[in-house]
């Protein structure tokens, strides 16, 4: 049996964050983004735990059509909580203090 999966409400905002992001490179890719990102999320009822970790935090990198963003996540108790979905092509320092500050 795989683990539940548990979207925590800053990483679905970093979802529509990347939804915006991309409808406005172009109209009606938001949603498509959304949609693919929230299945990635949603794989880890399979794969939880077998990513990379680092000090008890999972980095998943999502490959596919828009593979510029990693999921971080937890593992408590047979949950993925997952705290945060990251733009890889941010400036790293901002992508550092954005996990700090989640985790």
């Amino acid at each position: 049996m795989g683990a539940q999966v548990l979207i925590l409400p800053l990483a679905l905002a970093d979802l529509e964050e990347a939804a915006e992001f991309y409808d406005e490179q172009e109209p009606g890719l938001g949603i498509e983004v959304y949609a693919f990102l929230k299945q990635c999320l949603l794989s880890l009822r399979q794969t939880a735990g077998l990513h990379r970790q680092k000090r008890g935090i999972y980095r998943y990198v999502v490959l596919g059509r828009f593979p510029y963003y990693s999921v971080y996540y937890r593992l408590e108790a047979g949950i993925a909580l997952i705290a945060a979905v990251i733009d890889n092509r941010r400036d790293p320092q901002f992508n550092e203090d954005l996990l700090k500050s989640r985790f």
